[in-house]
């Protein structure tokens, strides 16, 4: 009964959010990678799109890029923009911006990545509770997402799409652009760094924590293993489902999007302590399905990842609704305080010298923190 009651709201609140959603026309997308990859035959070599994702899967460093320590941006009222160095054919979503709300110079911050439909400017919903534990607040907005969305859309369709390759470029965009708002929040003397993923975005932070040693943690909130399973499963992207189902099947959409899934990183973990790494799940979520999520923290534990597991008894999208949107926020505060209260890493300067050589060496190096692996239903 109970079941049936979240499924049916979760399914009226896709709907309001998703009536207007009308998904790109399939594409392979394989010219998304031809400038890197010269030996794509052409638009539709699905074959030489896949080469591009097994390369990712097997050297993904050479598809995060060299950080950048130095990011060239602008503040104006609280709003930073920056050259975003994603893969982009639309003008607009060539700028980043990053909504910034500090306590004061140096203070600590959580770092929110939205989920695929979250205007920027929802998430100061956050902010009072993330002031009460002493950080700051700062929010991103992710390719195509806000002042980088097109004129003619009205959503980000080119996120999550049917055009398979450039859904590959926005994720890594999307990724890219994460780590240098940290870069400019450090450049502006904010050391202490939480980066707090909602939906799409825990996917780009589930990539981040694999890449960027930086964060002094990560949260990871309504998350799944497999990308591709995630996108033809849920409730909220069945668009993209049906343009896509006709042309390729689930095997191969695996394969090429793996490099996008989470499970694809959980080994690299083990080599990249973090005082704070915490994942949050809805036992009744038919967006990013649970069993997904189950699948993940089986994942976690197989390689010895530390990490914190919880769970709520709601949905994807009534996780933002009253009761369940009280609970998270005081689930969140708990977890902020407890960040609040974690130490320092100790970083020497021969460390920051390897940390721009090798951020996994670096992290092992300057970061010697457990953390539990409980498992608490919210």
């Amino acid at each position: 009964m109970y079941s049936r009651l979240i499924r049916n709201w979760e399914v009226r609140l896709a709907h309001s959010y998703g009536r207007d959603h009308v998904p790109l026309p399939f594409r392979i997308g394989a010219d998304w990678w031809k400038d890197e990859f010269p030996q794509i035959a052409g638009d539709d070599d699905l074959d030489g799109l896949m080469a591009v994702a097994d390369e990712w899967t097997s050297h993904p460093d050479r598809f995060i890029s060299e950080r950048v320590d130095d990011v060239p941006f602008s503040e104006k009222s609280g709003l930073i923009e920056f050259p975003s160095r994603g893969v982009t054919s639309e003008p607009r979503n060539r700028t980043g911006y990053m909504a910034y709300r500090p306590l004061r110079h140096g203070c600590p911050m959580v770092l929110a990545v939205p989920a695929w439909n979250t205007e920027r400017w929802k998430l100061r919903t956050l902010l009072p509770t993330a002031k009460q534990c002493g950080f700051g607040g700062a929010s991103l907005s992710l390719p195509y997402q806000d002042e980088r969305q097109p004129e003619r859309w009205k959503y980000a369709q080119a996120l999550i799409s049917s055009d398979l390759g450039r859904t590959m470029r926005s994720m890594q965009q999307s990724l890219l652009d994460t780590m240098d708002a940290i870069s400019i929040l450090r450049q502006l003397g904010h050391e202490r760094i939480i980066v707090l993923g909602f939906s799409v975005g825990s996917a780009v932070v589930n990539m981040l924590d694999a890449f960027d040693p930086r964060p002094l943690g990560v949260i990871c909130v309504l998350c799944g293993d497999n990308f591709a399973q995630c996108v033809m499963n849920g409730i909220s992207t069945r668009h993209i489902r049906k343009s896509i189902e006709p042309h390729v099947e689930m095997e191969r959409l695996e394969r090429l999007w793996r490099p996008l899934s989470a499970a694809t990183y959980v080994p690299r973990l083990r080599r990249m302590p973090r005082p704070l790494r915490v994942m949050l799940t809805s036992h009744y979520d038919f967006t990013f399905p649970f069993e997904s999520g189950r699948r993940l923290r089986a994942r976690f534990e197989e390689h010895g990842v530390p990490h914190e597991w919880r769970e709520m008894g709601c949905g994807h999208y009534t996780l933002s609704c009253a009761p369940f949107s009280l609970r998270f926020l005081l689930w969140l505060k708990t977890k902020l305080r407890q960040a609040a209260a974690l130490p320092d890493a100790v970083v020497t300067s021969e460390d920051r010298a390897a940390d721009r050589r090798d951020p996994i060496a670096a992290s092992r190096a300057s970061t010697q923190v457990k953390t539990s692996n409980a498992d608490t239903s919210v």
